[in-house]
């Protein structure tokens, strides 16, 4: 391939003076970049970041094709610039013009070396893989009609490249840090149609990070008016403890919406939803051990149970599972230390949480199916899925609308979340009770705690035979190896 000089640059990395070539470019299956159309900016003095732009010509292979970007002095290899700094179009799903940027003082291996007078970059596509663990992707989308059909998308997909806070693409609309607390990150508010809801799943990426799981002890609602509930001992035995403490998690995936009817009928085969049916209501008045059998987390997953044919649909590439508490609760608050998720806190008024004088909350209905609906009349049933503001990861119905069924245990006597530091933590101890997260529309809890339950803290429990009108589930997902075709 023809390489051409694009001039001198200089960085703040004390990187002085280096010649940008492009050079070592390969061709992988069909996905060729065009070395002629090859350019390299430099974005100093503002930024300190270098910036590749190309052509990608071809047909790129289901899921994608991920680029690997190496640095060179002349021939001679310095390093690969590690996926974790590069921004752009690491992970591409189609050919066209193309772009990716990194900070070269950031790699150490370039930092260190100081001046680099002939600075060269290769760039390769692997065509047919996708690394699930780069931070570029967003979202990844499973067809349920077509086994093995799998899409996924990036910032740059969405948003076309754009830094505008929000706008409209080739995938619809989409928001930049939908609420102004928490994560600094894109919401796909395309997504809320009928065919992601109904015939395809759709799966939002969590990059691994820290938080503080649980809630202070002023919190708004934290502990339901004890004149109706008895003492707070005697709740939050049901309830559960929601004790701060760090806790440290792995990367992974979780569903944008709870699972709905019509995807459980198309993997599971026909059932009976009671309280609320259609294709987009969520699959509700299921039991622990339908979604996934086995008797603890940990345990192998029933074949018959929604997860293990979900399991046998996607293939071995993946894992999935019911989310743990700690990933409910990350994937839940986006971002944010406060009750709800749009940074916004319950009313401190205790009438909100006592069942004969609770009152419509407009915070929490503008992100909630609950109890009440704004002239105070009840709510009796679910409702279908995305018809309320997502959060910031552009996950809807975290709170409200069907409690959301967990994979861990719940003890009987008391299921504190402890105050050590944490990584990845799941509970498998004694007990027949499940965790589930979210409040639900159920009017039991109404009657017991008002609006408590509604908060990303909040926990209950049920006991994994139960049937429940309100309670349903959505899925989490990791990735076992770098998918390939």
């Amino acid at each position: 391939m023809k390489t051409r000089d694009t001039g001198r640059s200089k960085t703040k990395a004390a990187i002085t003076a280096f010649m940008v070539l492009s050079a070592a470019f390969g061709a992988f299956s069909e996905v060729v970049i065009d070395a002629e159309n090859f350019i390299i900016r430099q974005q100093w003095p503002w930024s300190g970041k270098v910036q590749a732009e190309f052509m990608v010509e071809g047909t790129v292979t289901a899921p994608g094709a991920t680029a690997k970007v190496n640095a060179y002095d002349g021939d001679k290899l310095i390093c690969e610039i590690p996926s974790s700094q590069l921004e752009g179009d690491v992970v591409i799903t189609a050919g066209g013009k193309k772009s990716i940027s990194f900070n070269p003082s950031a790699v150490p291996a370039i930092k260190e070396r100081g001046i680099i007078k002939d600075f060269r970059l290769g760039i390769e596509y692997v065509d047919g893989t996708v690394d699930y663990n780069s931070p570029n992707i967003l979202y990844v989308i499973f067809d349920l009609e077509n086994k093995g059909q799998v899409q996924v998308l990036t910032e740059n997909d969405i948003t076309g490249g754009s830094s505008a806070r929000e706008g409209t693409g080739m995938y619809g609309a989409w928001k930049r840090r939908y609420w102004d607390a928490g994560a600094d990150t894109v919401a796909w508010l395309g997504v809320n149609a009928e065919e992601y809801k109904t015939t395809k799943l759709v799966f939002r990426h969590i990059p691994g990070h820290s938080f503080v799981m649980g809630s202070p002890d002023d919190e708004p609602g934290r502990f339901p008016n004890e004149e109706f509930n008895g003492t707070a001992e005697e709740q939050l035995k049901l309830y559960g403890y929601e004790t701060r403490h760090k806790v440290t998690l792995s990367g992974y995936y979780i569903g944008v919406f709870e699972l709905t009817q019509k995807q459980w009928k198309l993997l599971a085969g026909d059932r009976q939803f009671t309280n609320g049916a259609g294709s987009d209501y969520p699959a509700q008045n299921v039991t622990y051990t339908d979604i996934r059998g086995g008797d603890a987390p940990g345990k192998a997953i029933t074949e018959s149970s929604f997860i293990g044919r979900l399991q046998a649909f996607l293939g071995s590439a993946y894992t999935v599972d019911l989310p743990t508490e700690a990933q409910w609760e990350a994937a839940c608050r986006a971002g944010t230390d406060t009750g709800l998720y749009s940074g916004r806190q319950l009313p401190s008024d205790p009438s909100y949480y006592q069942n004969a004088k609770t009152f419509f909350c407009a915070d929490l209905a503008e992100i909630a199916v609950y109890f009440l609906d704004e002239d105070n009349k009840a709510i009796t049933s679910v409702l279908p899925v995305g018809g309320r503001k997502p959060n910031n990861y552009g996950l809807f119905d975290m709170i409200g609308n069907a409690g959301e069924i967990c994979l861990d245990k719940f003890s009987d006597s008391k299921s504190d979340l402890g105050s050590a530091d944490a990584s990845d933590p799941v509970f498998t101890g004694s007990g027949q009770r499940r965790a589930f997260r979210g409040g639900t529309v159920d009017a039991w809890i109404s009657y017991q705690y008002g609006l408590a339950a509604f908060r990303s803290a909040a926990r209950g429990s049920i006991q994994s035979t139960d049937h429940q009108r309100q309670y349903g589930f959505r899925v989490a997902m990791k990735t076992v190896v770098p998918a390939a075709n």
